[in-house]
């Protein structure tokens, strides 16, 4: 099979990618691992989208971007995000998948006010942004006949020029990304697919780790599945924590209560009823994200506590809370807390991915032909602290680049003889077994590369880990290529190359916090 453009991820980078090549005529296959294509980081996104607002300017917007990165994002990368981003929001969304965003009694955007935002200027539909936003892009994918999806198809593997061609020749030429081997888990078949680009889209790894915003789907596949190739990655010991999950420990599934609930007053308070984050910054509640998480994980410390509370009660009246955050508000009461009357507990979890597979402003890998956009690529826009609502901007803004530049710059269609994939399929171990190594990973990952990191548990957790991936080896040897084990052997990958990351990086910076070193940029 031989297609213009394979997006391997259904997110609001791969579907708006895949949404803009249709637009030009291009015959594109999206892929998504999930069962529906609402498995997805982009459905679970609760604040919204940046946009522009009143008295704002493309220069605020980078400006405010550059502060909360504390000086480490590529001003090039945050100058194109702030430039041409709400534009897009405005020709995909607004205009043509008419995704209703709230407005004011004037018939004017109703913008949220998030933290490290010098603006209100983020667009939303109630608490549910990235749920709509998900929704609108599957009606709209389901209308254009050139996309052909595939659920329930995982990439195992990519088709690289330099090492699938039988001809000699090619192993002394710079390796192109010629298409991907795609696993059917249903079917237990894996097929190759060749196109003249590949788009990874494939979201983040927050997963890896104990506490986290996302879903069992973010196991950092893109990632390993690149490096692997040879792809250069950058800035991998940058994972963000968002500072406020519900912390309800009868429930196994974590929820996000969003950034918006203190951006509209919302205070952070311990278990003595006191409010603390200006012990910690100026700004107070509305603090950069890094900086809230680490405050709320120093005062569970100090207290001895699981968690801390978010009282918005006491900000809002219980009208407008129904009102802006009924999702949040009717999760809340299913699990017993009335957030109308009394404080919600929070804790930090891990949320967002700062860095990734390198790209350039077009989404150009070091791989010729192979993209990647989206929170698996690291375009530099957020150095090493992401601000709050630039994720679904950023997925958006450099799906549309990397579109145009396949669009103005097509490759030849190649179509080369190849040899199968590494491993034959096989049957999975037993789910027991692998559930047992994967909350080994999780509970690594959140003790020793979370938070508060340091050199002795690094190295531990790279011992473990290196452990971890003998066993999936030695497994796969024995068992084949299953999908349970080929996600799993990319869990351990992801985790390994932030650990690896977060050891050669001594600065304590952003969402990279080192309790061993002095130096801090």
């Amino acid at each position: 099979m031989y297609y213009d453009a394979l997006i391997i991820g259904n997110g609001i980078a791969g579907s708006s990618a895949a949404l803009f090549l249709a637009e030009k005529s291009q015959r594109v296959l999206l892929v998504s691992k999930g069962q529906s294509l609402e498995e997805t980081n982009t459905e679970k996104a609760q604040g919204g989208i940046v946009y522009r607002g009143k008295n704002d300017s493309w220069k605020t917007l980078k400006q405010d971007i550059l502060n909360a990165s504390d000086g480490s994002a590529l001003e090039k990368s945050a100058k194109v995000l702030a430039k041409i981003g709400p534009s897009l929001v405005k020709r995909l969304f607004i205009q043509k998948l008419r995704v209703p965003f709230e407005k004011d009694e004037q018939g004017e955007w109703d913008l949220f006010q998030e933290a490290a935002h010098s603006r209100r200027r983020v667009l939303h539909v109630k608490d549910c942004t990235g749920r709509v936003i998900q929704k609108a892009l599957h009606e709209g994918i389901l209308k254009e006949h050139l996309i052909e999806v595939k659920k329930n198809t995982q990439a195992v593997g990519l088709i690289l020029s330099n090492r699938y061609q039988l001809s000699p020749q090619s192993r002394y030429e710079a390796p192109e990304c010629l298409g991907v081997y795609l696993l059917d888990l249903r079917k237990g078949t894996i097929t190759p697919f060749f196109a003249r680009a590949t788009i990874f889209a494939t979201g983040g790894l927050n997963s890896l780790y104990q506490y986290s915003t996302g879903g069992p789907w973010n196991t950092g596949d893109g990632y390993a599945l690149a490096h692997r190739a040879g792809a250069i990655l950058q800035n991998m010991e940058y994972v963000q924590f968002h500072p406020t999950l519900l912390y309800s420990p009868e429930h196994s599934q974590t929820f996000l209560i969003s950034e918006t609930v203190r951006g509209e007053g919302a205070e952070l308070i311990n278990h003595e009823g006191k409010a603390f984050m200006h012990k910690y910054h100026h700004l107070g509640s509305l603090a950069p994200r890094d900086v809230v998480s680490r405050a709320i994980f120093e005062e569970m410390l100090n207290q001895n506590a699981h968690c801390v509370f978010l009282d918005l009660c006491h900000a809002i009246s219980p009208e407008k809370i129904k009102a802006i955050f009924p999702t949040i508000y009717e999760e809340c009461l299913y699990r017993g807390i009335d957030i109308t009357q009394e404080p919600i507990p929070v804790a930090p979890g891990a949320h967002f991915c700062c860095g990734g597979v390198l790209t350039d402003s077009f989404g150009h890998t070091s791989i010729k032909r192979l993209y990647a956009i989206g929170e698996v690529a690291c375009t530099g826009v957020h150095g090493a602290n992401r601000l709050a609502s630039t994720s679904l901007l950023e997925g958006l803004t450099f799906a549309f680049r990397a579109s145009h530049d396949i669009i103005k710059n097509p490759a030849p269609k190649e179509q080369p003889r190849i040899i199968p994939f590494e491993y034959a399929y096989g049957n999975p171990p037993s789910e027991a077994i692998l559930e047992s190594m994967r909350k080994i990973i999780q509970d690594t990952m959140w003790k020793f590369a979370g938070l508060i990191r340091n050199q002795l548990g690094l190295k531990y957790a790279l011992e473990v880990l290196n452990g971890l991936k003998q066993q999936a080896v030695q497994l796969k040897n024995q068992l084949g290529a299953s999908g349970p084990l080929l996600e799993f052997e990319n869990s351990i990958d992801a985790s390994l190359l932030v650990v690896e990351g977060a050891l050669r990086n001594p600065i304590s910076l952003g969402t990279h916090y080192r309790s061993d070193s002095s130096m801090v940029q």
